[in-house]
């Protein structure tokens, strides 16, 4: 089986999701929403995560684009979240919130 590329990227508000085809890229859902504006987003698996200024950090399903869970900091997520090892590291205003990667 090969190996699908993916690209998930933020454009404000907005987290896209799309796949390469042939050459092409594939819209692989609609804009997930939120009401902060978006940092870069990582992805593990098959979840993407991205932080939000409002300080919600989201893991989004790559297959479908569904919210699997949301996670509020109380802070502004500024920089984007990072994966080490087994752990999700969440750059906030003013400290590091380290979960578990699902």
């Amino acid at each position: 089986r090969r190996a699908r590329s993916r690209v998930f990227f933020s454009r404000g508000k907005e987290l896209h999701g799309y796949e390469l085809v042939d050459g092409l890229l594939k819209r692989l859902w609609e804009p997930v929403r939120a009401a902060g504006t978006l940092t870069a987003a990582c992805a593990r698996e098959e979840l993407v995560y991205v932080g939000a200024s409002d300080g919600i950090l989201y893991a989004v399903r790559q297959e479908t684009g569904e919210v699997y869970w949301r996670h509020d900091t109380s802070e502004s997520i500024e920089q984007p979240p990072f994966i080490y090892g087994e752990e999700l590291f969440v750059p906030t205003r003013n400290t590091l919130v380290v979960l578990q990667a699902d």
